[in-house]
């Protein structure tokens, strides 16, 4: 008389397993990958807003952006042709005023943006908004961008922070994406 097992023998319960992990893997791989476009959309998205509040904010103020100088006339602010005396601003250190001007918050924007990550690192570890102005140009800029889409717009922006490491492949390169006024394109 024949009698039949059912079930399924170790080896092809082991490939099974050995297949669902490696779908599992790729799975998470590219997860990441679209997590980190995501995030660089973000920022890109956070930074136009900023910048379209800059520039209303500037034509309710007589062509003046908020400054970074501290107190005193804009205009003795600068030092040398290439960047302003003034200091950047960060959205990790003050994020509700990395912006600092009384009521660009919330007359002009309804809220500050804080980069998805925010967070202070070395170089490549960095994921932060920055902001710096002479009250004539300003610059705001991401602190990183992840993705090659993000690199991409970074490496493309038109400013200088990429310029001698175009593909961002360097450790030391922070790959940010700038919006800038004219003047404040090489700071």
């Amino acid at each position: 008389m024949f009698h039949s097992k059912k079930g399924f023998t170790l080896i092809e319960l082991l490939i099974v397993i050995a297949i669902i992990g490696v779908l599992a893997a790729i799975i998470i791989v590219n997860l990441n990958v679209v997590r980190q476009k995501s995030r660089d959309a973000k920022r890109k998205s956070d930074m136009s807003e900023v910048q379209t509040a800059l520039v209303m904010y500037s034509q309710e103020h007589g062509g003046q952006f908020p400054s970074t100088c501290g107190t005193g006339p804009t205009t003795t602010c600068k030092s040398g042709a290439y960047s302003p005396s003034a200091a950047w601003q960060n959205s990790v250190s003050s994020p509700a005023a990395w912006i600092p001007a009384e009521g660009f918050v919330p007359d002009f924007i309804a809220s500050l943006p804080e980069d998805p990550i925010n967070k202070l690192g070395y170089y490549r570890n960095s994921y932060f908004y920055y902001y710096k102005s002479d009250g004539i140009d300003y610059k705001v800029m991401t602190a990183h961008m992840e993705s090659s889409q993000g690199i991409d717009w970074a490496v493309n922006d038109g400013g200088p922070s990429n310029r001698n490491d175009p593909d961002c492949t360097s450790y030391a390169s922070a790959c940010e994406y700038e919006l800038f006024s004219t003047g404040a394109q090489t700071w």
